[in-house]
This record gives C-alpha cells, sequence and structure tokens, in this order.
C-alpha cells in the first residue's frame, strides 16, 4: 500500500530545528586537520515527496514501549492537543526481556489489523492522531536518542500484543521509504593550510547538497499515550550483484553508502570577488561520509530517535 505525503506542508521551522540538531552532532564530529568544523547553514526541503510504501502495521515492539530516553534539554517540546506531559522517564538505555524482542523487518507486504486488546479504535483514527503530531507549524521537535541493547539481529520474532487502559493506540508502522529528491542543505566551513606553519591560512568553503538518494525501510513506533513516536531504520539488504562480487561492486558497500547511494555537492573554496576552488573532491567525499554516518548513528537499527510533542 502506497500513500502520499504533503511534503509542501513541512515548516521553515522544522528546518530550523533540523539545522540545530545537526550542528549539534557535527561540533562533536572529528574533523581532518585541514577541514575546519562543518556547519549547517541552512536546510531546504525541496518539493520532491519521498515514496513511501506502508509495509506492514503492528502492536509495538515490547522494546520500544519500555524505552526511556533522556530529554535532550537543548530542544523545546512540542505542544500537541489532549497530551500528558507527565508521561516521561528519564533512563536512555533500556534492554527488553525475553519476550520482548524487536520485530523483525517483514518479508511481504503484510497489514496487520491486530492492535491492544482494549483499544478498539479504527485505523483512521490512529492516522488522524498522528497526523496531528505535524499540524501545528509553530511547533518543535523534542530529540531524544536511545538504543536497543540486547538485540543484535532484525530477524527477531516481536512481543505479542500488551493491554493498555488507554484509549489512544499504539501502533508500529513498517514503512519502506525511498527518496530521489532536490532538498537541498547549505553548509560551510573552511579549508587550513598548515604549511609552512600551523593555520598559515584559512580558506572560506561554501558547500551545497542539491540532491541525494535514500533507500531504507523506516520503522516508526507510536506511543499515543505518551504523546511520543520512536523511529529507527533498517538498511537495505545487498544487491545480488554486490553479493556476487560484480566489477561494478568490488567491495562491499557500508551501511550508510546502501542508505544514501548518491549525493550531488556543489563545492566553493576562496571568496567570491577573489579565485575560487570548485568541486573540490576531497572536501566533499568527507561530506558524503560525515552524513552518511550520522544517519547510521542516529538512526540505523538498533539506535533510534524519540520525539516528544507533549
Amino acid at each position: 500500500m502506497s500513500f502520499e505525503i504533503d511534503w509542501q506542508s513541512l515548516s521553515p521551522l522544522l528546518a530550523t530545528t533540523l539545522t540545530k540538531h545537526l550542528n549539534r552532532i557535527l561540533q562533536a564530529t572529528p574533523s581532518p586537520s585541514f577541514l575546519d568544523p562543518i556547519v549547517v547553514q541552512s536546510i531546504d526541503f525541496g518539493d520532491n515527496a519521498p515514496e513511501v510504501q506502508l509495509i506492514d502495521i503492528r502492536d509495538i515492539s515490547r522494546a520500544f514501549s519500555k524505552a526511556n530516553a533522556q530529554t535532550n534539554t537543548h530542544l523545546p517540546k512540542v505542544v500537541g492537543p489532549n497530551c500528558d506531559s507527565s508521561a516521561r522517564s528519564t533512563d536512555p538505555r533500556h534492554s527488553p526481556g525475553p519476550d520482548g524482542c524487536f520485530l523483525s523487518p517483514p518479508r511481504a507486504p503484510s497489514i496487520s489489523t491486530s492492535f491492544d486488546t482494549n483499544q478498539h479504535q479504527p485505523l483512521a483514527q490512529a492516522s488522524h492522531d498522528y497526523r496531528s503530531f505535524h499540524s501545528n507549524e509553530q511547533d518543535l521537535l523534542t530529540w531524544r536518542n536511545g538504543q536497543l541493547q540486547g538485540v543484535h539481529d532484525p530477524q527477531l520474532s516481536g512481543p505479542e500484543a500488551q493491554a493498555t487502559s488507554s484509549s489512544k493506540p499504539s501502533l508500529e508502522l513498517h514503512l519502506k521509504v525511498t527518496y530521489s529528491g532536490n532538498m537541498r542543505i547549505d553548509l560551510s566551513t573552511a579549508l587550513v593550510l598548515n604549511y609552512p606553519s600551523p593555520l598559515f591560512m584559512s580558506l572560506p568553503v561554501k558547500m551545497r547538497v542539491v540532491g541525494f538518494v535514500f533507500a531504507a525501510e523506516v520503522v516508526l513506533a507510536i506511543e499515543a499515550d505518551r504523546c511520543r513516536c520512536h523511529c529507527t531504520i533498517f538498511e537495505p539488504e545487498p544487491s545480488a550483484e554486490e553479493e556476487a562480487g560484480d566489477e561494478f561492486y568490488p567491495d562491499q558497500l557500508t551501511p550508510g553508502a546502501r542508505i544514501i547511494p548518491e549525493m550531488l555537492i556543489h563545492t566553493e573554496v576562496g571568496n567570491a570577488d577573489k579565485h575560487v576552488l570548485r568541486n573540490v573532491g576531497k572536501v566533499e567525499r568527507f561530506l558524503v561520509e560525515t552524513l552518511r554516518r550520522i544517519i547510521c548513528d542516529e538512526l540505523l537499527f538498533p539506535t533510534f530517535q524519540t520525539f516528544d510533542w507533549s
């Protein structure tokens, strides 16, 4: 089942929040000696929406329902209707029980309509609750990091449904997401020359990501009663050519290269009113690998992100 996303409704405020979050990550990212830290200046989501295919709907995994990630105080909370802000926890890590393993990514498209035993609201209501997560353009997300501990194989089976007294359904959505659009990310840094002395010269560098390709299975675990959503991704499986050692795949690709196989970057080194070097390959390769590593470090299973809208 495929459905469309109103990509144009993504607000500039969300882009600003994402920019700040990425800059906090980049501040802690080591850079080579010839390059200053990278700073994200702005993000434009573009006008091409990703293609989203619904693979499965199931009861939320116990590994997620017991996840207690510590709130990141750098980001304000999202104010949503009918949400109880007291339903919070502070432990950033957790270990699911023997029957609480993370659900495996399905091998064939299917839709399961089994929900928690005390939850009888239809799927349409669940979709409405989730859409309200994005409804207020003045809202910002609260990011919280977490990691599923004690789980090493995504082929593990999931727990049985848990009964709850909440009237709001908790759902786990498995989505196949592919994106090849014109999302734009403007970044800046400086090329440092350390010869004949340290910091002998510094050249400003402007980089613009003008498009990229993304392909992965995205898992959204929505705890409506706690006003939060957990998100993680599975990397695509290796292609037949890659597994067979095709000449175009001499080595196995990294998870980041499978998730983001292509990225187009325009780079300028120097000042616009002086001599400018364009498309500096070494700097661009470092940026591509850095962005791929961020995706893996922040979202690749068993790591997940938690978004609060209470």
